[in-house]
């Protein structure tokens, strides 16, 4: 089909799963659309039928989408991976959509929650031109705000990010691939003696339902609700 700006905003979604619109030009480009209405410009290439994500509309405007697709096609033929220019809320776009192919609906939201919320001022820069510092003084600003465990699945978050992106030729490596996590290792400062435990296990039997043994289940186990 021709591809206009027109027909890819009135492309319908599919009652299930994604549907994939296939353009005319240039070969194997095309727009994905899933059940929800995302819009996802990506190219299938190769013997294997690869889908390599481009970007999601409106975020990069079709005419910026055909143009990577031959630029990609173009490098396909000649057997050439280089970096391209792309912004780290752009790329971010390409890896939270992969992440919602191959993980959990749960883990994928939060993966992109951590991205956007912690690492917005990062969003409009050139992902090439990210250094290691600039992805720890947010980390490192965390922990100050005694945000420890935050720090750490943000870290995480961006450490799968930017290895995706590495692994896309988007950047030739994660600037924090070497790079040591913010610890999360901070003793508590208080833990229940046996009489209170005592106390909450007979207070348990009072509780409706399930939440009686569940209480003396994380008693018994040590754990934690979650």
């Amino acid at each position: 089909m021709r591809l206009t700006d027109i027909t890819v905003k009135s492309l319908a979604p599919p009652d299930r799963g994604q549907k994939f619109y296939r353009a005319d030009q240039p070969k194997g480009f095309g727009v994905r659309v899933s059940q929800g209405g995302t819009k996802t410009f990506v190219l299938v290439h190769g013997i294997d039928r690869k889908f390599t994500t481009i970007g999601r509309y409106p975020v990069i405007s079709l005419q910026e989408a055909n143009g990577e697709a031959k630029r990609l096609l173009a490098e396909i033929t000649l057997g050439k991976h280089r970096p391209k220019v792309i912004t780290f809320e752009r790329a971010l776009d390409a890896f939270v959509d992969t992440r919602k192919e191959k993980n959990r609906p749960k883990t994928a939201y939060e993966t992109e929650r951590l991205l956007r919320v912690n690492f917005k001022a990062l969003h409009s820069k050139q992902l090439a031109d990210i250094r290691a510092h600039q992805i720890t003084d947010i980390t490192d600003a965390l922990v100050k705000k005694g945000t420890r465990s935050l720090a750490l699945h943000a870290f995480n978050a961006a450490h799968t990010f930017l290895r995706f992106c590495a692994q896309r030729h988007y950047i030739d490596t994660s600037p924090i691939a070497d790079t040591e996590k913010p610890t999360n290792n901070r003793p508590r400062e208080r833990v229940l003696s046996d009489d209170e435990l005592c106390t909450v296990w007979h207070a348990a039997d009072e509780l409706d339902g399930h939440i009686s043994d569940i209480v003396k289940l994380l008693i018994l186990t040590g754990q934690r609700r979650s």
